[in-house]
């Protein structure tokens, strides 16, 4: 424990009490504990202020959660952004939501989640739908849209291959509702 960083000791901590909870909350037949968790950052400060845990029995609760982080992870680096901004005095040619949308650096690294695709997917069609994606998200606390990112460049490189979309799609290059789409890795 001594070797780890500050952000590798914190991720460790969340996780064991994330592992906890779903212990705490015990089996209940039919659908298995769930969570999923989210930094909420300090307003001035480039700091964890805390960590939200959700809880859940249902895949859904965890695709839906992660989407509403997604959208609150975007506002929190407006904000910061647009603090700096104003604290400066100096105008931007560029709005706070534009610079996040460019310099998005908190991200996760895309080559990991590329990566992680890859070990997942088969050379044989396997259908991703939200419970398996409440499962990646659960496994890896990354968020739909680096899933969707790291996709994209997969196709891009012709790593991989989805069965049911279209070449069309160009920011959702997987519809995980409904049944899903078929997906596989290319030899």
């Amino acid at each position: 424990m001594d070797t780890l960083s500050a952000q590798e000791r914190a991720d460790w901590v969340v996780r064991k009490y994330r592992e906890q909870l779903k212990i705490a909350m015990g089996p209940d037949g039919g659908l298995p504990p769930r969570s999923f968790h989210a930094d909420v950052l300090h307003k001035d400060k480039n700091r964890v202020l805390y960590h939200l845990v959700y809880l859940t029995r249902h895949h859904k609760g965890i695709v839906k959660f992660a989407e509403a982080s997604e959208k609150v992870d975007f506002l929190q680096k407006v904000m910061r952004i647009q603090k700096k901004l104003d604290a400066s005095g100096q105008s931007s040619l560029f709005s706070a939501e534009e610079q996040v949308a460019h310099h998005d650096l908190d991200r996760a690294n895309l080559d990991d989640v590329k990566a992680y695709w890859l070990a997942k997917l088969q050379d044989h069609p396997v259908r991703y739908d939200e419970i398996r994606l409440a499962d990646m998200l659960e496994d890896t606390g990354w968020l739909t849209r680096d899933f969707q990112d790291a996709f994209r460049e997969l196709l891009t490189e012709k790593k991989v291959e989805n069965l049911d979309g279209s070449r069309r799609r160009t920011r959702h290059p997987i519809h995980f509702e409904k049944n899903g789409e078929q997906l596989r890795k290319l030899t």
